[in-house]
């Protein structure tokens, strides 16, 4: 019985050290069984419904596209292998319907066009969709979902054939799409998009140098004028729900590859000082593991390297001793 009660507390200890590293604030580099191969420019998104999150498509290191569907579990990868699935693609934005319990994908490049497909993930298999007003052809635009429209929205991105960038916003109902009031917003491609659920927002986190992020709430946009910001292209968010907290790290800003991490409170960014962290990149994927309580970064690329390294990383509920000072921007030419 005493070496029972010895192996028990030796037990608690490890797990209770396992549960403090994993909890510990500031990034940290997983030690997983398994992974996708290094990886730029695919999607990922945390699916609620099976507690785990989905990564699809992106380009490997030997310069060829996936069609491959991968699940985080909270520990480790695992690929998956469903009878259908979208075509072999990069740059396509995906996002998850907590009401319909349904993850959906829009469009994407093949290195060669774009497309204007709708996929929907039930958990275990992809079924295309096809509405009768999809938009237009594009790839490198973002989504989000809209909690107070129960819709998921789509905004901006490129169609590289005709050299077109967009500004226009798309509303998914679950049946078709529905084009919305996109006045007066800016064409954006590369850019990040993230739900704020507890505020009923969605903020986009611009790719252009000279504009700043915006807020989109009761079918409105607005210009929320703050500096500084993340503005850079290709970087990646998530929505940290412990903390009410969007991240963003990563991206290439004036040609030069990041690896700083931001965070917003809704009405403000903030650069954290974090260090270590991932190695500077772009095309990676993130999204917010509840059962970890840590945001998750997975791959991406420098200026000579794919990756498939997996990040783990956890905020305190008071940042203010983390954040950084910074220079303000200019946010007009």
């Amino acid at each position: 019985r005493a070496i029972m009660l010895m192996r028990q507390a030796a037990f608690l200890v490890i797990l209770a050290f396992a549960l403090s590293a994993c909890q510990s604030v500031g990034w940290q580099l997983l030690q997983v069984e398994s992974s996708p191969p290094p990886l730029a420019d695919g999607r990922a998104v945390y699916d609620t419904a099976t507690d785990s999150a989905l990564l699809f498509g992106g380009v490997t290191s030997d310069n060829k596209l996936s069609d491959q569907t991968w699940e985080w579990n909270g520990e480790t990868w695992s690929q998956i292998f469903p009878d259908r699935h979208p075509k072999a693609r990069s740059k396509q934005a995906m996002a998850y319907d907590p009401v319909r319990k349904k993850i959906v994908l829009f469009g994407g490049w093949d290195g060669k066009s774009v497309f204007n497909d709708t996929w929907e993930w039930n958990g275990k298999d992809w079924k295309q969709i096809k509405p009768k007003h999809p938009p237009a052809a594009r790839c490198c635009h973002a989504m989000a979902y809209a909690g107070d429209l129960k819709k998921i929205i789509l905004y901006g991105g490129w169609d590289s054939a005709k050299g077109v960038f967009y500004n226009d916003v798309w509303a998914w109902d679950g049946k078709d799409w529905h084009e919305m009031d996109s006045t007066g917003l800016p064409q954006l491609s590369g850019h990040a998009m993230q739900e704020l659920p507890a505020r009923n927002e969605i903020v986009s986190i611009s790719s252009t140098r000279y504009v700043n992020s915006w807020i989109f709430s009761e079918e409105q946009w607005t210009d929320l004028g703050i500096n500084p910001n993340p503005t850079r292209s290709e970087g990646r968010s998530a929505y940290d729900s412990l903390n009410d907290l969007v991240v963003y790290f990563g991206g290439i800003k004036d040609g030069e590859l990041q690896n700083d991490t931001w965070a917003f409170d809704g009405q403000n960014w903030y650069l954290l000082n974090l260090r270590p962290a991932p190695s500077g990149r772009f095309g990676h994927v993130m999204f917010y593991d509840p059962m970890r309580k840590a945001v998750i970064l997975f791959g991406g690329l420098d200026s000579t390297k794919y990756y498939n390294d997996t990040w783990s990383l956890s905020l305190p509920n008071d940042i203010s001793t983390l954040i950084l000072p910074t220079p303000v921007q200019t946010s007009t030419p």
